[in-house]
């Protein structure tokens, strides 16, 4: 699996995600791999591109749903993220790193979200020279899953440019437990509710330990499907996860979609949204 040249991953979301800062706190909160060329800068003549990465989430508060909205703007050669393709399976490590290496870009003292009539900033953070953008803490939007969540980025000069971008946010969904074969591995399917309308994938990960005596889990079967309500988790992937303790096993899936403009030549962003099962609450992770 390719991953953003120069960093660490985390993975406590259902695939790996881009974590530059290396603290607590998701820096994208979503399952994206960031790709960048590892050539420096300084190697080549022609200007680098300039990308935006922004991430929503969708949260229960109570019952109800609101969203939680992240991101960060990047330069560099080569930059891109990785969702998946849908069909493919692998087994990966299961682990949370951090790392940084690549420069982020300054895109104004906050961009707006703003859905279902309601509008909240997205500020700016800076860590070390690493800048990200987060809402405050305890700041969340309602709304109902399908609705239409617009980014307003005012940009900055010498960083950043200006953009709108608009993305259906991810319908909630019901992931029934997928469950060890007992005979040994064969190919298992994976049930959910299917999307009623098109443009999104679906995100599957198995976790478990490959450790005796550890339940903490550190490997994970990881597939993305068509959100069609099925799919099938090739046996030979299987083996390990059948062996492991139950107790170290769980899973989590994620209803991906994503809208992406092109600002100029080199310059483009990518709005995702994400809708989890289980579904963090509001306070929790």
């Amino acid at each position: 699996m390719p991953i953003f040249t120069g960093a660490g991953y985390n993975t406590d979301a259902p695939f790996p995600i881009p974590s530059p800062a290396m603290r607590s706190s998701r820096v994208v909160a979503s399952g994206v791999l960031l790709l960048a060329s590892s050539a420096c800068l300084g190697d080549f003549s022609l200007d680098p591109d300039r990308a935006g990465f922004i991430n929503a989430r969708a949260f229960d508060d109570g019952g109800n749903s609101v969203l939680r909205v992240d991101g960060a703007f990047y330069r560099g050669f080569g930059l891109d993220v990785l969702v998946g393709f849908p069909g493919l399976c692998q087994v990966l490590e299961y682990s949370s790193t951090g790392g940084g290496g690549i420069q982020t870009l300054d895109a104004g003292p906050s961009f707006a979200a703003s859905i279902a009539g309601n509008s909240a900033p997205v500020s700016r953070v800076t860590v070390g020279t690493t800048l990200t953008y987060e809402m405050s803490v305890g700041t969340s939007l309602p709304y109902t899953p399908g609705d239409t969540l617009t980014v307003s980025i005012d940009g900055q000069s010498g960083g950043f440019p200006a953009a709108t971008v608009r993305v259906r946010t991810a319908e909630p969904f019901v992931m029934e437990p997928v469950v060890a074969p007992p005979t040994g591995p064969t190919p298992t399917v994976a049930t959910w509710t299917p999307a009623t309308v098109p443009g999104s994938v679906m995100t599957l990960s198995l976790r478990y330990s490959t450790l005796d005596g550890i339940l903490t889990p550190n490997a994970q079967i990881y597939c993305v499907f068509h959100d069609t309500g099925s799919g099938t988790i090739p046996e030979n992937l299987l083996d390990a996860w059948i062996g492991s303790d139950p107790a170290s096993r769980s899973q989590a899936a994620q209803r991906v979609r994503e809208a992406s403009i092109t600002v100029s030549r080199s310059t483009k962003v990518r709005l995702f949204s994400f809708y989890d099962v289980p579904t963090p609450t509001i306070g929790g992770s």
